[in-house]
């Protein structure tokens, strides 16, 4: 080995061993004194950096979901369409976030989901997590009316785990100071009566949250060693 890759080599060990430390004591710091939300928003911010540092030509959503799905070592479970969160969306806090509402034809979308899916408006439904393709050939295989599959193949994925970390927990939490990664939230009926005690989604806790985080560092900081290249060079 020459000696400009081996000192590359080591600046490399050493710049992730600079992170992971920092990662580690921030982690031990916020929990010690019991501040989660904190430490949410800092676990967010991370994912933000190092999406940015390794996607810098796309934008902030698209660098952070692709960071999560390629590097996390959970692109089947962060491509799992929440089927909770998007039969009851009109019903929550995000009922008018814009890019959900990028899917139409919310009333059929609804029963398509109902005559596929055991337990739909369960919070606790088996059948609350789905692979993208099974809920894709839900749609394609239905004989509702009114459904349009170009939108939906292409909105769908605004339902993942990936995109709800970051359009819901991520965003909310940074931009709103506003935790529903930690808090209950409200879904208001019909009949005007309001249903409190759960989270939006009961699976990305923060412990999840921080698998995540640091299981992407590992598998950032091994691509680099391999390609002898820091985050921000992997994408020349």
């Amino acid at each position: 080995m020459d000696d400009d890759k081996q000192a590359a080599l080591y600046g490399i060990e050493a710049y992730f061993e600079k992170w992971t430390k920092e990662l580690e004591k921030t982690k031990k710091v916020l929990e010690s004194n019991n501040l989660l939300p904190q430490w949410l928003i800092l676990m967010c911010c991370y994912i933000d950096a190092f999406s940015k540092l390794r996607y810098p030509d796309k934008v902030n959503n698209e660098a952070f979901k692709s960071l999560v799905l390629e590097y996390s070592g959970e692109k089947e479970f962060y491509s799992q369409i929440d089927l909770h969160f998007l039969y009851m969306i009109d019903k929550s806090l995000w009922a008018d976030n814009r890019l959900l509402n990028k899917l139409k034809n919310r009333i059929t979308i609804k029963k398509v989901l109902e005559d596929n899916f055991e337990g739909m408006g369960d919070y606790y439904s088996k059948s609350r997590y789905q692979s993208s393709n099974d809920v894709l050939d839900a749609f394609r295989n239905s004989k509702a009316a009114g459904i349009d599959m170009l939108n939906i193949e292409k909105n769908i994925e605004n339902y993942s785990l990936a995109s709800f970390l970051y359009h819901v927990i991520r965003c909310s939490a940074v931009h709103e100071n506003n935790f529903p990664g930690l808090n209950e939230y409200s879904q208001h009926l019909d009949d005007g009566n309001v249903i409190n005690g759960h989270r939006p989604n009961d699976i990305l806790t923060p412990e999840v949250i921080w698998d995540t985080l640091f299981n992407i560092l590992t598998q950032l900081k091994n691509e680099c060693l391999v390609k002898c290249k820091f985050p921000d060079r992997l994408s020349l």
